[in-house]
């Protein structure tokens, strides 16, 4: 499955994280032979109320974001300790758009165009932000707007 997207289906070679509709978070195991579920963290922080609608893995940084119905996005940090992956409890949440964020995507380096690390969403008020997980402001790096509907 990319990630951001959500439904059923099992975790594939490529190691990708995947949202479950109840948004467990599931975490692969390094390839191998038993290439299996490592382990399930049910995430109960208060990202999920309101509604998660979207959601995009940053894996440089082990972060998850997600886009909200009430249009604010929340991101959070995965830690390993001793081989075992859990979910922080710590919780950012950040002002986002005007209404539901229906997307979100994590940009990889191209061509050196951008650095690493970069999130944009996209929301019901017809707006792109652009977000830096790695960058401690509260809120949107850069705004793109232009767009008549929703993004």
């Amino acid at each position: 499955k990319a990630l951001g997207m959500m439904g059923h289906g099992d975790v594939g070679d490529d190691g990708n994280l995947e949202a479950l509709p109840d948004f467990e978070l599931v975490i692969p195991r390094k390839r191998g032979p038993q290439h299996k579920r490592r382990s399930v963290e049910q995430v109960y922080i208060e990202a999920r109320r309101p509604e998660l609608v979207c959601m995009a893995w940053v894996p440089e940084l082990r972060t998850v974001m997600a886009g909200r119905e009430d249009g604010k996005v929340a991101y959070w940090r995965l830690m390993v300790l001793n081989n075992d992956v859990t979910i922080s409890k710590d919780c950012r949440v950040f002002e986002g758009h005007r209404g539901r964020v229906g997307s979100m995507l994590s940009l990889r380096e191209q061509a050196d165009c951008f650095s690493e690390s970069i999130v944009v969403s996209g929301g019901a008020d017809g707006q792109i932000r652009v977000w830096d997980p790695r960058v401690e402001i509260e809120g949107a790096v850069q705004d793109i707007s232009g767009h008549d509907g929703t993004v």
